[in-house]
């Protein structure tokens, strides 16, 4: 049996950065599973080894193991999701590498994948010390990012035991910015929290970044204006979507056409944006774009989105960013979501060395004497 000290599983881009980080600062012997929720996986997974960053790296064959998702309704997803539960063990090893022990697992979120990885842990009685990491602003104010509900709890207390519950109160918790996260929550994970350092050597994490990210010059963002858009299905009514696009040409308007430019989300497959100027290298990540720019000479508007933050937390760079969740209401969100989002971004615009480059206007007024000030 071999044992490997850390295992990192990754779900985004955003994660993969931070496991890079993270493994240059640890200096242990580390796997790294990436698991294929977004476009162009496999031949990061594959650029990833190419680097030879980790010991070993994994692209998850995720089909079968995540069957359960298809189920006609919640009911049936359960109950596939029991199945899997009691054949934890045959289901682990089709994407565990074979004979290998791991001393600390590294997450980001409650995801399937790894968290079939730590109840075969436990299924094997092996000791895997769970460690969570920066998953972005999600990590700072959102709990349901890393807590099952309530019915998985019950599950998980009857197939696995105690422990299976007691796992989701990580030792540790790797942060950009634990003061962020201190201010917003009062809970036990205050007293084990551990800096992610800001980048020292940023010349070489831009290599690694691009090399992984198969990142060019013609990929990078001329434009002074960069709009980050947001999945609008589910999260925003008709009103709603058509107050931000209203919004959307205010901005195009204030820094031109050929000056502005809409990164539309991954996952967006309508033609709302048809008037914009957008960018059409989409696969490319753009939290990894922000590592190969001088971001301080650009604009980023947004609802609300963890890439308008990266370039202060990570590179120590401070672009103007004004954020538009308080002009454009999402559906299924509480007020107490809305709260500690507001007081998170709040803070991170005290953190910034020029507070008056990061707006969060609260009417449209506002937002137009903000856009007046840069004509």
């Amino acid at each position: 049996m071999s044992i490997i000290q850390n295992a990192f599983f990754c779900t985004t881009p955003y994660q993969i950065i931070t496991s890079v980080v993270l493994n240059e600062i640890i200096g242990e012997k580390s796997d790294i599973y990436i698991i294929p929720q977004f476009k162009m996986a496999a031949e990061y997974a594959q650029n990833l080894e190419e680097l030879n960053l980790f010991n070993r790296v994994k692209l998850v064959e995720t089909a079968m193991i995540e069957k359960h998702k298809k189920a006609k309704n919640k009911f049936l997803m359960h109950v596939g999701i029991v199945q899997q539960y009691f054949n934890v063990e045959a289901i682990a090893e089709t994407f565990l590498f074979p004979n290998t022990e791991y001393k600390k697992m590294y997450v980001s979120s409650k995801a399937y994948i790894p968290r079939m990885a730590y109840l075969y842990c436990i299924k094997k009685d092996v000791e895997t010390e769970l460690v969570y990491y920066d998953d972005g602003e999600g990590s700072y104010y959102n709990k349901y990012r890393i807590k099952a509900n309530y019915i998985d709890k019950i599950i998980r207390r009857m197939i696995f035991g105690k422990k299976a519950i007691e796992g989701e109160k990580a030792q540790k918790i790797f942060l950009y910015e634990p003061e962020l996260y201190r201010s917003l929550n009062d809970d036990h994970y205050n007293n084990s929290i551990i800096a992610i350092p800001h980048i020292i050597n940023k010349q070489r994490m831009q290599r690694i970044i691009s090399k992984i990210f198969n990142i060019s010059e013609r990929d990078l963002i001329p434009e002074k204006a960069i709009i980050l858009d947001v999945l609008k299905t589910g999260k925003f009514s008709k009103a709603n979507i058509e107050a931000l696009i209203s919004i959307y040409s205010r901005i195009q308007e204030t820094f031109s056409r050929d000056n502005t430019i809409v990164k539309k989300h991954p996952r967006d497959k309508s033609d709302q944006l048809t008037s914009f100027k957008c960018y059409e290298r989409y696969n490319v990540p753009f939290e990894c774009l922000c590592t190969q720019m001088n971001m301080n000479e650009k604009v980023l508007i947004s609802v609300s989105s963890t890439a308008v933050i990266l370039p202060k937390i990570l590179l120590g760079q401070e672009p103007i960013v004004i954020l538009l969740y308080k002009l454009i209401d999402q559906i299924n969100q509480g007020a107490e979501y809305h709260r500690k989002q507001d007081a998170f971004y709040q803070l991170c615009k005290k953190n910034y060395s020029v507070q008056d480059k990061f707006y969060i206007p609260e009417s449209n007024d506002e937002l137009l004497n903000i856009l007046q000030s840069f004509l």
